[in-house]
């Protein structure tokens, strides 16, 4: 990503990914354009009605989460960040996909996973 008006802004990537494509990388190059895309409502992945309204679900419970929580929606994700992002969120046409930015989420994640799993073998009695 060349250097421009979005690294300026913070949005560039961490000098270690140079050379790396990023997952999650603005959607615009430039200065945010305010007649584009801007919401998560448009994103093309978000089409699948099942897919919006576990969407609809988590955004709500982010965004709720603190009034310090601001979403950026760019090309492949939707990033909730506070001081830095904290998760990004990957529509994919049949799921979502979340990423966590902090080794700090990893056991926090993994209850949620074992949660997870525990109502899936629950239901499978």
């Amino acid at each position: 990503m060349a250097p421009g008006p979005a690294g300026a802004l913070g949005w560039g990537r961490h000098p270690a990914s140079a050379g790396r494509p990023s997952r999650c990388e603005p959607w615009w190059s430039g200065p945010h354009p305010s007649s584009a895309r801007s919401s998560a409502s448009s994103h093309p992945q978000l089409a699948n009605p099942q897919i919006r309204a576990v969407f609809d679900g988590l955004d709500g419970r982010i965004r709720a989460l603190d009034p310090n929580v601001s979403q950026e929606v760019r090309k492949l994700c939707i990033a909730y960040k506070a001081e830095t992002n904290f998760v990004d969120i990957v529509p994919q046409a049949k799921r979502l996909r979340l990423s966590l930015n902090t080794l700090e989420e990893v056991p926090y994640a993994l209850g949620l996973i074992h949660q997870s799993l525990e109502r899936q073998l629950e239901g499978d009695l």
